[in-house]
């Protein structure tokens, strides 16, 4: 197989489009210049099931563990990409399990590293507690990603700020979607992944190949 030909495959022109950047923050972004908010986008010509496997294969470590929290087709999904990763994980019904129980198993199980939460038509954000959902997050210390298969605006500013990694889809015909990654969090994935195929870094050292040396400071 040649590499570089798979990967320019997969990668889809990565200049940030206004879609995009809605799902993500109402606020006015200079796409360009999207990297000096310190994440960076990622696009891929594949539909969000192979971006959640590629993001969860590279940010998880083998001994970590996984929290899913979600309802609805959402939960169905995640569990079995989760299964299909070889992840150890549990599985949280938001609106129908109790929140000290999670709090419970939380403690429990300090090796839980991801909280991954699915959004889905079924649930509108206002019905989505969230104020349970970052207060385990600053308790716990846990990296969030949210895996988005509704069309909402805004994401990061409803979760203040708090998203590690954030996968949606923009269109199935022909498939194309994307991640919204934290810096921080994407250089600790070099080396995680066990295949290639699923490599988040390959993937993003290849999409800011043609970028310049010359990199503008994070905004504050």
């Amino acid at each position: 197989m040649n590499i570089n030909n798979y990967i320019s495959n997969t990668i889809a022109d990565n200049t940030p489009n206004i879609n995009m950047l809605q799902r993500w923050s109402k606020r006015d972004y200079n796409t360009s210049r999207f990297y000096e908010t310190g994440f960076e986008t990622i696009m891929f010509n594949q539909d969000p099931s192979f971006v959640l496997k590629t993001v969860l294969s590279s940010s998880v470590a083998y001994e970590n563990e996984i929290l899913i929290i979600g309802s609805g087709n959402s939960s169905e999904k995640l569990c079995r990409t989760a299964n299909e990763q070889n992840l150890t994980f549990h599985y949280f019904d938001m609106f129908t399990d109790n929140w000290n129980e999670i709090e419970n198993r939380l403690y429990c199980r300090p090796n839980i590293s991801h909280l991954l939460v699915g959004i889905d038509f079924d649930a509108s954000m206002e019905q989505i507690p969230m104020n349970n959902l970052l207060n385990i997050l600053s308790t716990h210390n846990c990296s969030l990603i949210v895996y988005c298969d509704s069309s909402v605006d805004g994401l990061n500013d409803i979760f203040g700020g708090a998203i590690d990694f954030m996968i949606c889809g923009l269109n199935n015909e022909p498939p194309l979607s994307f991640v919204v990654a934290r810096r921080s969090q994407l250089v600790q994935t070099e080396g995680n992944s066990g295949s290639f195929n699923f490599d988040l870094y390959s993937y993003w050292q290849w999409s800011v190949r043609d970028r310049t040396p010359f990199i503008e400071p994070m905004q504050v």
